[in-house]
């Protein structure tokens, strides 16, 4: 006798289940990353310390980067508890997103042709990895050189800045996250071309308009205004682009 299909609340009481998982390993990782406050803290502010790598580096290369005299505040009692718990709670998702991935593909799997079952997962790591690597460039390029143009600019001198740590901390996590959505272009463009709404003919047809979105994005992006920056951030993007053309032959 043949299996009776599942029915939509069995479908539901599945995906609540496969969410309240998600949400538990979240959560966990969180309170872990919670308890790790000084080393959690030496990595979101380490941008500011001389001994940042990307300093470094362009120290090396004879590109001496003078970091900024402005100061992070607080003004509020219990702000920096609430940026403690903030932190906690991206950073102990962006650890548990493999979890939340495997759990998404658990879900979606028995409706999955066979062939369709051995692709997924190469799909599934393809997007984390592309996730990370849009963290990296955000956290260890575009980020602090934000940082090193917005922190010393003043409209007049007699505007001190005095920069609050809740600024410094959202703008740093939103840069992270939207980058490493960014970077999930090659995943959404062969996702899409599976679905019948995107060519590869259509990508390759609008290169030209797409470059000119692409460093108009960059330049929103990097209020530098220093084209090594702007290249630092448009030719990846650029790259994911040419990437998301070749894998939707």
């Amino acid at each position: 006798m043949s299996e009776q299909p599942a029915t939509f609340w069995q479908h539901l009481d599945v995906m609540r289940g496969g969410l309240i998982r998600s949400a538990a390993v979240v959560l966990t990782a969180a309170v872990v990353v919670f308890m790790l406050k000084e080393p959690l803290f030496r990595w979101l502010l380490w941008p500011l310390e001389p001994d940042f790598p990307t300093w470094r580096l362009l120290a090396g290369l004879g590109l001496k980067q003078v970091l900024p005299e402005a100061e992070l505040i607080n003004t509020e009692l219990a702000r920096q508890f609430i940026i403690h718990m903030q932190a906690a709670l991206v950073t102990g998702l962006i650890i548990a997103l493999p979890y939340v991935e495997f759990e998404v593909v658990r879900f979606v799997r028995p409706a999955l042709y066979e062939h369709e079952r051995r692709r997924v997962i190469p799909v599934v790591v393809a997007a984390y990895l592309l996730f990370m690597a849009g963290i990296a460039l955000a956290y260890w390029v575009l980020f602090p050189f934000t940082y090193l143009f917005l922190a010393d600019y003043q409209v007049a001198g007699t505007v001190h800045n005095w920069i609050s740590l809740q600024s410094y901390t959202s703008t740093l996590m939103l840069m992270a996250l939207m980058m490493g959505l960014m970077a999930e272009l090659p995943v959404i463009c062969r996702i899409l071309w599976r679905m019948g709404l995107v060519s590869r003919k259509g990508l390759q047809r609008y290169r030209r308009h797409a470059i000119v979105g692409i460093f108009i994005l960059a330049a929103v992006l990097t209020p530098t205004g220093d084209a090594f920056t702007l290249c630092l951030v448009a030719v990846p993007i650029w790259l994911l682009y040419e990437l998301s053309a070749l894998v939707i032959r």
